[in-house]
């Protein structure tokens, strides 16, 4: 409403009328008299002051309404005023329920609930209904139809020893197993490893360690060749064995790594934490070049997209099978052969040998499997908060909810986090908070078995993600243990992983003065860096893999881990039927103060990156990571006895490191947190700097990693060490065929990923 002068004479003038016009009509009024007039006069001044003050008021309304973009030439000011969201995110820590934590891992690992069962799709169908009812914006379930691995029932897998012509020896694959040993209620499960190849096959056996090439090596060094052979190893290296000639596998948890103080009734499950003897360890055997559904390469898994044959998709074409540590020392005490080396001497009470065959014996190993294809629909649940200043950028936690039987731990232990975030984050929107950036929750399917749910999704959203995507965090086992945090991460994730788990009190000392950071800092310290804890790069086998490999978003992976004789590790009954709620409530986490104190500090992580203006990552550290993974590829010797330099390398990466110095530098001036371009183009080039480093065609061997920065999942020069995975990579392929040139071709990428890098920091004028 447009208010002027012009207006209010035309008010007084239609008043002024108005009351001569009155006078006249009623011939007994009498005229109006000055005195009076100057009262009609006082009246409408008053009127029309009401009038401005009322239409000044409705202007201020609508124009705070209007939309940022009616003003292009403008800048928007961000307050000066302490930041609002704070007192909620002190909301959110105080809000965590242990209770509603423990309540929620009862229930779920009450069943096994293998991706494609029915009871996964129960699963997904509660968290829709909670989200739903927890206030979310938008609760999706995509559903991908996809390739899947099963046993069959009525025909069970069976590993038998056979000596003329009679069996002396067997297992069959049926066990019934419960969700506490107390149970009253018991399932028939058949173990099996998904994806391997159906058939019989019978041979000598070889005990080849954990089935890595430098294991065939020394075997070959030993005159032994696995060519026509069984193997049996410590892990699910099956395509490994494949490659060197062998024909069939068995696969076991050695007690070195499930029940290291023991094996003996009172160490093991259920009496102790340790895997019992009869316990025996799933999981998938495709470790392909592609994760995600193996019949759609590059393609979502959805209606309409074509699909390859199962023969064209690189699937495992050797039988292989899981067997219990206790059945593994039948087999391993009868073996043959000379001596294994002393690395490779596990913890059974036994002298193990390498085989071929068995002592005093013409016994071969008979391996009858009978798995089984299916093409089966797998769900994700997605849960959206759409951000109030930024929408269209997303800030993603997940994990999967898919388990090989109980699966208390892997993954329930996840998803009990992450739905208690989304309850708590429900009951902030509640209150009146609503954040700046959109904030999804994630529950993948099928991870267990190719990292499906996940890849399928990326693959579905790709351009949008590379576009809107922020971070993602994933909580695949978010409690194991309850001995230290362990964080694999971006760089640009150190600052924010210290700063909450200082905030965080550590969940075995709640009455002192101890955070998560102290006890993280005193168990695992950095090896780069005594006064920092160590964050380990991150590793090809969960959900973060296609947003991290494939498209380059910042990503962090946490949890709590189990830990023994001053060494943090992977829990005991991984992947085991006695991965079980009783497991972790007798033996883990007591009162799940533990997962209590995860989600706090993974929460805390969500929260701070979907509401602090200013993206809480750091540049520098990325650039130091960097330089350090330089640091360790130079100290190689082949690069030089190869005549190959790495100055140009070395030359892009100290420009990188000045680029970042100075962007930093920049990001500390207070006028950006006054502009919203600015602050939306500094936020920008944070998240494209990681980008930067992911090369389009793939690094060797694997066409979906393509991050030329960092990688966990190739062969390294230094253990735990990421340096230059395409890098490193083409050395070790170099090493066996002398091609030289595929070194100098990745180095190539490297150095020309780095420049890109540096560019994308470049000060920008708006």
């Amino acid at each position: 409403m447009a208010v002027d002068n012009v207006h209010l004479k035309s008010v007084a003038k239609k008043y002024e009328f108005m009351a001569e016009e009155t006078t006249g009509s009623l011939g007994g009024i009498k005229p109006i008299q000055p005195k009076s007039r100057r009262k009609v006069w006082l009246a409408l001044a008053c009127i029309a002051s009401v009038l401005v003050v009322f239409g000044f008021g409705f202007l201020v309304g609508y124009l705070a309404k209007r939309p940022e973009s009616t003003s292009p030439n403008k800048e928007t000011a961000i307050s000066d005023a302490p930041p609002a969201f704070e007192s909620f995110h002190n909301m959110f820590k105080e809000s965590i329920s242990a209770a509603e934590l423990e309540s929620l891992m009862r229930e779920f690992s009450s069943r096994p609930h293998i991706a494609g069962s029915d009871r996964q799709q129960v699963l997904a169908n509660k968290l829709v209904a909670s989200w739903n009812t927890f206030g979310f914006d938008k609760v999706e379930k995509p559903e991908y139809k996809v390739l899947l691995s099963f046993p069959q029932p009525e025909k069970p897998n069976r590993v038998s020893l056979v000596e003329n012509g009679s069996v002396i020896y067997e297992t069959v694959g049926k066990i019934k197993i419960s969700p506490a040993p107390n149970s009253s209620e018991t399932f028939d499960h058949y173990p099996y490893l998904a994806y391997a190849h159906n058939g019989t096959v019978e041979a000598d056996l070889i005990y080849a360690n954990y089935g890595r090439d430098e294991d065939f090596k020394e075997l070959s060094k030993r005159s032994i060749s696995v060519e026509g052979k069984i193997v049996i190893l410590r892990s699910r290296n099956v395509a490994n064995a494949e490659k060197h000639g062998a024909v069939g596998a068995l696969v076991y948890a050695d007690p070195s790594f499930s029940a290291q103080q023991g094996y003996e009734a009172s160490q093991v499950y259920p009496k102790g934490w340790w895997l019992p003897p009869s316990g025996i360890q799933e999981g998938s055997i495709l470790f392909s070049s592609y994760v995600g559904d193996p019949l759609t390469p590059v393609l979502p898994s959805t209606k309409g997209m074509y699909r390859r044959r199962a023969n064209e998709s690189m699937l495992p074409k050797i039988p292989a099978q899981p067997i219990s540590y206790e059945a593994a020392m039948e087999l391993l005490q009868r073996l043959g052969g000379p001596e294994a080396p002393k690395k490779w001497q596990g913890g059974l009470n036994i002298s193990y040998h390498t085989g071929p065959g068995f002592k005093n014996s013409s016994a071969k190993v008979k391996l009858e499997i009978n798995n089984k294809l299916d093409e089966k629909p797998i769900y994700n649940v997605i849960g959206t908060i759409y951000g109030q200043n930024e929408p269209d950028r997303y800030v993603i936690i997940g994990n999967h909810r898919d388990s090989w039987s109980f699966g208390a731990v892997d993954a329930l232990s996840g998803t009990t986090v992450t739905n208690e975030i989304a309850r708590v984050l429900g009951m902030l929107l509640r209150k009146g908070w609503r954040p700046r950036r959109t904030i999804k929750i994630c529950s993948w399917g099928g991870e267990e078995f190719n990292l499906i749910g996940s890849h399928e999704w990326v693959e579905e959203n790709a351009n949008i993600l590379t576009e809107r995507a922020v971070a993602y965090i994933n909580l695949d086992i978010a409690v194991c243990g309850n001995y230290v945090l362990r964080a694999r991460a971006s760089p640009l994730f150190k600052q924010i992983t210290h700063k909450w788990a200082k905030e965080v009190k550590d969940p075995n000392n709640t009455e002192g003065s101890d955070t998560m950071y102290d006890i993280w800092l005193r168990r695992t310290p950095s090896d780069t860096n005594k006064n920092e804890p160590m964050i380990l790069n991150l590793f090809s086998s969960s959900d973060y893999v296609s947003f991290y490999q494939y498209l380059g978003v910042p990503c962090g992976d946490f949890g709590y881990w189990f830990g023994y004789d001053k060494t943090s590790s992977l829990y005991p009954v991984y992947h085991t039927q006695q991965d079980t709620f009783y497991w972790v409530k007798q033996f883990i986490d007591q009162k799940f103060e533990v997962h209590k104190a995860m989600t706090q500090f993974s929460g805390g992580i969500i929260l701070d990156i979907a509401d602090q203006p200013l993206l809480p990552f750091d540049i520098w550290n990325y650039a130091l990571a960097l330089n350090n993974s330089f640091h360790i590829l130079a100290s190689s010797p082949k690069f030089s006895a190869n005549g190959i330099p790495l100055t140009d390398l070395h030359n892009a990466i100290a420009k990188f490191l000045k680029a970042s110095r100075m962007f930093e530098s920049l990001k500390s001036d207070p006028a950006i947190l006054k502009s919203s371009s600015k602050l939306r183009m500094i936020n920008d080039q944070t998240v494209k700097v990681e980008m930067a480093f992911i090369y389009p065609y793939g690094l060797p061997g694997s066409r979906q990693s393509r991050h030329v920065a960092f990688n966990f999942g190739f062969h390294n020069l230094q253990l735990g060490k990421a340096t230059f995975p395409g890098v490193t990579e083409a050395l070790h392929m170099a090493d066996m065929s002398g091609d030289w040139d595929l070194v100098r071709k990745q180095l190539s990428i490297a150095i020309y990923c780095v420049q890109r890098a540096t560019r994308v920091l470049e000060p920008l004028r708006p």
